[in-house]
């Protein structure tokens, strides 16, 4: 069976997702990418997010069990922001967070630094979890 991660959007603003799946055991190679586009959802974690904003997303295959990294993009207030996050060691905190437990951290899905103008920072409405 394919493994597969639930995306949950909570930016307020639409985001697109690059899942970025690992060769093997092997963190510099890449088996592919699976791309997914969640309509936006509530900015807060206590509101109830919308079922078109939460995916369960297959990726790689029996060989191909282990995601590499993501990126993570979202536009608002006309500007776009994305982060793209690569595992360099097995091990590592990303490797970690990605792929040893049932949800990622805040730190994993770090995606944009507050700017200023009030942009949504990805990681605070973006969660992944390992199913």
């Amino acid at each position: 069976m394919a493994p597969h991660k639930t995306l949950i959007n909570r930016t307020g603003y639409p985001l697109d997702v690059v899942l970025i799946v690992r060769k093997g055991d092997h963190p510099s190679l890449t088996a592919g990418t699976v791309n997914v586009q969640l309509p936006a959802g509530p900015d807060h974690e206590d509101m109830k997010a919308d079922e078109r904003s939460v995916q369960t997303v297959t990726y790689g295959n029996a060989t191909n069990i282990y995601l590499n990294g993501l990126e993570l993009s979202l536009e608002a207030e006309g500007a776009t922001q994305s982060r793209r996050r690569i595992v360099a060691e097995r091990g590592m905190d990303l490797d970690n967070a990605l792929n040893t437990r049932r949800s990622c951290s805040r730190r994993a899905m770090r995606a944009v630094p507050r700017q200023p103008g009030n942009l949504p920072r990805c990681p605070e409405g973006a969660a992944v979890r390992k199913c």
